[in-house]
């Protein structure tokens, strides 16, 4: 028993040698800690209704998202009978509490056939020009624009429906984020 417990000792003893050999030769210096890499794609489905009747509704926010380094936004949308519908896509800069504008889809107009759009972003994208967004329910960023670069951690979906909205529509916007 005594013999076999000496083998381990030893045998783990070489394992935590050929680590350290083998990070210091990989440009570690002592002192750092080794970060493991996960090069995961990550999935997120925000499908809703919007909103039945004229007013602002903003969706579940969907956390997970701070760890990517950039996104495909891809929805189909189609307009609400009755009024227009402007779908935004906002974030949040800490953890939930305030919502900025980050990307207004194009206006649909009532009744309006789905249409499919799609836009990629990274956080690297520097945005070079000053655009006004809103925040919270009162979104202001132009229709069709995106403002683009770092999202947080979380996105929202917020839906204006226009006067005359009298019944939704079903709604989907997809994102896939990559490292």
């Amino acid at each position: 028993m005594k013999q076999t417990r000496v083998r381990q000792v030893i045998v783990d003893s070489m394992a935590a040698g050929l680590l350290v050999i083998g990070l210091l030769a990989g440009g570690m210096t002592l002192g750092q800690t080794p970060v493991q890499v996960v090069n995961r794609t990550g999935a997120f489905s925000l499908t809703f209704t919007s909103p039945g009747a004229p007013g602002t509704v903003a969706q579940p926010p969907t956390p997970g998202l701070g760890a990517y380094k950039s996104l495909s936004i891809f929805s189909t949308l189609q307009g609400a009978t009755g009024g227009t519908l402007d779908v935004y896509l906002q974030y949040s800069p800490d953890g939930g509490t305030t919502w900025v504008d980050y990307a207004h889809f194009p206006q649909l107009a009532a009744g309006a056939a789905a249409a499919s759009r799609v836009w990629n972003v990274t956080k690297e994208a520097q945005q070079t020009t000053l655009t006004s967004v809103g925040t919270g329910t009162s979104p202001a960023l132009a229709a069709n624009s995106i403002v683009g670069g770092d999202w947080g951690d979380r996105l929202r979906v917020l839906t204006v429906a226009g006067a005359g909205t009298t019944s939704g529509a079903a709604q989907t916007v997809s994102i896939i984020a990559t490292p």
